[in-house]
């Protein structure tokens, strides 16, 4: 009987450092996406203002125009000292992921300018 429990806490304890050694590796990747969401949460205020800006007053231009106009937006935001992502656009900020896919599965082209033209029309409809 003391053998068996001998065997069964062997096991256990196998089970535990097997474990503890992968929670060790996934603190890692804890770690990055802990940063990563932490310098997201700086940009937030300054994501949020360039996709409304793109919202509500550059829809109807061409993109060429709107791409200036972003930089303009960013330019005023750096001069203010509001920090905004590197990556900013009016997709990742305002669009639904799972929505976006779907109008890729459904054939709409998917370039920057149409995807942003969609989402534009999708929050209107709102």
């Amino acid at each position: 009987m003391l053998e068996d429990k001998i065997t069964l806490y062997r096991k256990r304890l196998e089970t535990a450092t097997k474990l503890t050694v992968g929670l060790g590796s996934a603190k890692v990747e804890w770690v990055d996406l802990s940063k990563k969401y932490n310098d997201k949460i700086k940009s937030i205020e300054g994501d949020v203002l360039i996709s409304c800006g793109i919202f509500s007053y550059l829809g109807a231009f061409t993109k060429g125009f709107r791409d200036l106009e972003i930089e303009n937006f960013k330019s005023f935001l750096s001069t203010n000292h509001i920090q905004f992502s590197d990556d900013v656009n009016l997709q990742n900020t305002l669009g639904d992921p799972i929505e976006i896919q779907s109008w890729t599965k459904a054939e709409l082209p998917s370039d920057k300018f149409t995807i942003e033209n969609t989402v534009i029309m999708h929050l209107t409809d709102k």
